[in-house]
């Protein structure tokens, strides 16, 4: 008996981090964080206060990661987002949207799951792509919207 019950616990918290690395977040505090900072990688931290400015008169593809500092599957994505940032500089905008600061732009997208990926142009949003992503299917995404004009 104890075993069994040593063994469901042990599932149980194997099918916990399988969820999380595959699909999620886990809430918690919020996290202070400063709007309009430029990373290092030239990865933008938006709110609501920029976010219009910013992705409209850009003029350019914009790439928005909503997102939360608790999200296992974010945390993984930050590398893959600054190689994305340092590769499309000047050429596409990428950002980042703290949905646990900023519920206003969280709702006005829909989001539901964590990391969202939405990519705008002319600040409309054209495409959406939801969870972990490889590095060369964004970039496919990018470069495709890249040649089409709207």
């Amino acid at each position: 008996m104890k075993y069994k019950l040593n063994v469901g616990i042990s599932l149980s918290v194997f099918v916990m981090v399988f969820y999380l690395l595959q699909f999620g977040c886990v809430d918690g505090p919020v996290a202070v964080s400063t709007p309009g900072t430029t990373y290092p990688d030239s990865t933008i931290l938006l709110d609501k206060t920029n976010f219009d400015s910013l992705t409209n008169a850009s003029g350019l593809v914009a790439l928005v990661e909503f997102y939360s500092p608790f999200c296992l599957a974010c945390n993984l994505m930050d590398s893959i987002m600054h190689a994305i940032s340092v590769s499309y500089s000047g050429t596409a905008l990428v950002g980042k949207v703290n949905i646990l600061e900023d519920d206003s732009l969280k709702h006005a997208f829909f989001i539901a799951d964590v990391p969202t990926f939405v990519f705008l142009k002319g600040g409309t949003e054209v495409l959406r792509m939801v969870g972990r992503q490889q590095e060369d299917v964004i970039s496919g995404k990018i470069d495709s919207l890249l040649l089409v004009s709207f």
